[in-house]
């Protein structure tokens, strides 16, 4: 696991590693939803070692639910990235999230001109000498004239540009807009669509922006693998979108924009394929599939003025540059398809690559065992929990928090299933109050007997005598599990009742007076544990077969049976802080339990969700401690 800061300029030496980044946004592209059924937000990062958008780090961050995908809400944000996986891909270093990974952005509100930080969880907070770092960048990030500077725009002269054209609306390239901005606009025209009431031109300047559609070359859009994810050249079509009428440019180049009202009828006239095109007070926004497309409505003010126009100086100096820039396009355009082909192929064979190994990871987990959702909860190895890195255990006990972790059970208690349930103890209600001869106030119970109402009422509660065989009608599960994880190391799960009944989808009854039940618990675990309760009864018996007529195990079993615990608590010398073993210690069954004398089932993995908390304890003389316990909750059986 990162734990160190590593500079972009340096995260290409990282390759297959997890690393820790703090970047600002230069690039970003709005969430889109892959064939995996994943969320994905693309978006590059710089800082004071790479401050250029070619040479900034490209970021991928996958996520199953949208709202947890970095809330980046525009260019200039900081970012924080730990634990992000840095891999190759197009002849490109491109960082992408792991299931480890988390985030905090930083940006400044536009209402109470504050820094306000988001984080993927409440326990995801930054450190401070990440604060330093995010607050140095922000300085130098401001002093260079923020994401203008990264596409080489000289920020010093911005102020000057600004102040000359303050008076005028903005004219822009279709690179340069942005959303919610109104521009004016000049291009060629490379397809109309008249509709009802309105009319759609598609306008090209030859200038490419990120946050337009893709326009994919002929018959490539049908062999993309997973059309959500984008390439080096950020040509980011969706399947089916490719069509042999497009006639290009191809790429993101191409701004789609609907005319009304006044500006419809004027185009309908004057517009055509091919056609140079002035557009004024065009906005720019963002349509139903994130992507950026112009709108022009009619002035309220002035209902009849039309602003569009086509060019007719064709030696203005704007119509020169278009010139320039469709040459270099049409230059550059077949080697751009080769490159992107290709591209699109190491896509295909990495996606597969994910695909194939996703496979293999759940046919060795048991596909019948549903972990429930727990967004932030990190996934970690048995002994690692068990031996936690942040924390001192003789200072700090233990710990409220959850675990995921990877486990197969291997043991459990009690012995036999039929004491998975025990008996819920009724406490006596009260039923009516009375007043006795010395005028005090009496909650007459159940049970017949009698206590002041205004009295403690745990002491009646605590009585345990009082009650009945009788009345305890009502059962509850009570069981532990032993389970081993990946790493070999041991640990005991609790398994109360509300986790129980999520796990069985049962409720807890007599199961020595229930055969029904007993039949249909025994089912359902032998989907969680195997055959480990057939082996661990056989073990049982013979158990019972060895024991000589004073009802006491032999010696020599006993040294047996000693020798086991030896073995094992040097195995899992992990397995301290309350975690005792469950393992009857019946080391002659060589077929039945492994070289450190655990059972041999035929359980497989599964993903388990594990609680962490404290349990207050007496010891022989008399102190009161504390002692680690671990709970599984969040697990059901698929029956």
């Amino acid at each position: 696991m990162a734990t160190d800061v590593v500079p972009i300029s340096a995260a290409g030496q990282h390759i297959g590693n997890l690393i820790n980044v703090i970047g600002v946004v230069v690039d970003l592209r709005p969430p889109t939803l892959t064939k995996r059924d994943e969320y994905m937000i693309t978006f590059t990062l710089c800082d004071k070692t790479k401050s250029l958008v070619e040479n900034g780090l490209i970021v991928r961050y996958f996520h199953r639910i949208k709202d947890d995908l970095p809330e980046i809400q525009g260019l200039d944000d900081v970012v924080v990235l730990r634990n992000i996986k840095m891999t190759e891909f197009g002849g490109k270093n491109i960082a992408i999230s792991h299931f480890t990974s988390s985030w905090i952005v930083g940006y400044q509100s536009p209402i109470r001109k504050e820094f306000i930080i988001k984080s993927s969880g409440s326990k995801v907070k930054a450190t401070s000498s990440e604060m330093v770092t995010i607050n140095i960048l922000r300085e130098f990030w401001k002093s260079r004239g923020g994401a203008a500077s990264s596409r080489g725009v000289n920020p010093v002269a911005l102020p000057k540009m600004e102040e000359q054209n303050s008076h005028k609306r903005k004219f822009a390239h279709i690179k340069d807009l942005q959303f919610d901005h109104f521009y004016d606009l000049m291009g060629e025209v490379v397809k109309t669509f008249p509709g009802n009431g309105s009319f759609t031109i598609y306008l090209t300047d030859y200038t490419r922006s990120p946050n337009l559609h893709c326009y994919e070359w002929p018959n490539l859009g049908e062999r993309r693998k997973d059309s959500s994810e984008d390439d080096r050249h950020f040509y980011t079509g969706r399947k089916g979108n490719s069509s042999s009428k497009w006639s290009g440019p191809f790429g993101q180049y191409t701004l789609q924009i609907t005319l009304w009202d006044v500006h419809a009828d004027a185009a309908r006239k004057i517009v055509r394929d091919g056609c140079l095109l002035n557009l004024k007070n065009v906005r720019a926004k963002r349509n139903a599939d994130g992507k950026m497309e112009g709108a022009l409505h009619g002035d309220r003010k002035f209902p009849d003025r039309v602003d569009i126009s086509v060019v007719k100086d064709l030696k203005d100096p704007l119509v020169a540059l278009l010139s320039r820039r469709k040459v270099e396009y049409q230059r550059r355009s077949e080697s751009e398809r080769l490159e992107y082909e290709e591209t699109l192929r190491k896509e295909s064979e990495q996606i597969e690559e994910r695909e194939q190994e996703e496979k293999k990871e759940a046919e060795r987990l048991n596909e019948y065992i549903i972990t429930r959702k727990a967004n932030g909860v990190p996934s970690i190895l048995v002994g690692d929990i068990l031996n936690p890195a942040d924390i001192n255990l003789k200072e700090t006990p233990y710990i409220n928090r959850n675990y995921r972790t990877i486990c197969r059970v291997v043991d459990f208690l009690p012995h036999k299933l039929e004491q998975f349930c025990v008996p819920k103890e009724v406490k006596p209600k009260a039923t009516h109050s009375t007043v006795n001869d010395y005028g005090q106030i009496m909650n007459v119970y159940s049970d017949g007997t009698r206590k002041p109402a205004f009295g403690d009422e745990d002491d009646h509660e605590g009585d345990d005598d009082d009650v009945p065989a009788s009345q305890r009608k009502e059962w509850e599960f009570k069981f532990a599990l032993l389970v081993e994880g990946e790493d070999g190391a041991t640990m005991r799960l609790m398994v109360d009742d509300k986790s129980a009944q999520f796990l069985l989808n049962m409720d807890a009854t007599d199961l020595k007076a229930d055969p029904c039940a007993l039949a249909e618990l025994r089912e359902k675990l032998y989907i969680l544990w195997g055959d480990l309760e057939e082996r661990k009864s056989r073990k049982l018996k013979r158990l019972e077969k060895r024991k000589d007529g004073t009802g006491k195990e032999p010696d020599s079993r006993k040294r047996k049976s000693t020798s086991f615990k030896q073995q094992s608590k040097k195995r899992h010398k992990s397995n301290k802080n309350g975690n005792e073993d469950c393992t009857t210690g019946d080391s002659d069954d060589s077929d039945d339990k492994d070289e450190n004398g655990l059972i041999v089932g035929r359980s497989k993995y599964f993903s388990a969700l594990v609680r962490e908390y404290g349990v207050k304890r007496t010891n022989g003389e008399g102190e009161t401690y504390w002692q680690r316990m671990f709970g599984l909750f969040g697990v059901m059986i698929k029956y």
